[in-house]
């Protein structure tokens, strides 16, 4: 991987220094690729682009003696970078938006339409991209912006301006020491990143001691008794839940210790205002500021006591779901809101 860096850096070396210039195109990159795959068989040993960067900038910070010896000054990193961004428009604007989810919870509505995956909160589904990463994190806000910050990072993307997109059904269902833990968390991960792997571990041992899983095999097979009564009109989402995260016997759990271990892990989940003002405020001077803050709720869980808390939050956008402007088709969906 080291010849192949060293070889682009020198390629771009030779490229003339105009403003906005300098980078190589995809074709001349590939080039340079290719000609270091040249002659290995096996596929699964070939080099490729979206590991260039991510070796570049492990080496950086924690092998420096080695990065100092290729020569790499700002200029020259900011061609490098240009070069080997992915996806550059995911941050065409000079904002980088990252997506969390909270966990599942039950949800106010009772919507025809709505999803029911038992494994994520009420209207969304575990396939879905956002969903997977989530999940993976264990719905946790802290990991979740931590490692959707490295992955922007090692792909090219600059991070120093953060919209974050919080999803999860009704976000005012969630009690209110949720709601102040979980964004206090959002800028705390900004704060804090990059984040020391063994900080990161502690995190996710606090899920793991309690027998808490993120694979997504097993989490589907734990869920799914429930997941076919509700498929089957059998249950409600809000009732599954209850007998997975809640306190309901079931024959499979009578003694309720599949629900205790979610108790558990959600025993850190409170904060003050005080604990989330203070975050904020480190904020205003980190290297990685919130310059969005987006939730969304349904119309008729907005009052002036929750409009009073997203201002605490610092959201500045709420997404509310319209469906229809159509009362006939609300009423025939149990959307339980008018036009």
């Amino acid at each position: 991987m080291e010849d192949l860096l060293l070889d682009i850096l020198d390629a771009l070396r030779r490229l003339p220094d105009l403003p906005g210039e300098g980078s190589l195109g995809p074709l001349d990159l590939d080039r340079i690729v290719r000609r270091h795959n040249r002659g290995i068989s096996n596929n699964a040993k070939h080099l490729s682009k979206r590991y260039i960067l991510p070796f570049y900038l492990r080496v950086k910070q924690e092998e420096p003696d080695r990065w100092r010896a290729w020569g790499v000054d700002p200029a020259l990193e900011r061609r490098l970078l240009r070069t080997l961004r992915m996806k550059p428009r995911r941050t065409a604007s000079g904002v980088a938006t990252i997506t969390v989810l909270t966990r599942p919870h039950p949800c106010s509505g009772r919507c025809v339409y709505c999803p029911n995956d038992l494994r994520m909160p009420k209207s969304y589904l575990a396939d879905e991209p956002a969903c997977q990463r989530a999940e993976q994190n264990y719905f946790d806000p802290f990991l979740q912006v931590t490692t959707r910050l490295t992955a922007l990072h090692q792909m090219g993307h600059s991070v120093d301006k953060v919209e974050l997109i919080v999803l999860g059904g009704t976000w005012s269902d969630y009690p209110e020491s949720y709601q102040l833990w979980f964004v206090r968390e959002l800028f705390r991960a900004l704060n804090s990143w990059p984040v020391p792997t063994p900080e990161l571990e502690a995190r996710r041992d606090h899920y793991r001691k309690l027998g808490i899983s993120n694979d997504p095999v097993t989490l589907a097979r734990e869920v799914a008794p429930e997941q076919q009564l509700v498929n089957a009109g059998l249950l409600t989402y809000n009732q599954a839940f209850a007998r997975l995260y809640g306190s309901v016997p079931t024959n499979e759990d009578p003694w309720g210790e599949k629900s205790e271990r979610f108790r558990q892990a959600a025993a850190i989940m409170h904060a003050t205002a005080d604990e989330l003002a203070a975050e904020q405020r480190r904020n205003e001077t980190a290297a990685h500021r919130v310059v969005g803050l987006v939730i969304e709720t349904r119309p008729d869980a907005i009052t002036p006591q929750s409009l009073t808390l997203f201002r605490k939050l610092g959201c500045t956008k709420i997404q509310v779901g319209i469906q229809s402007t159509r009362q006939q088709v609300l009423d025939a969906n149990h959307r339980g809101t008018t036009v």
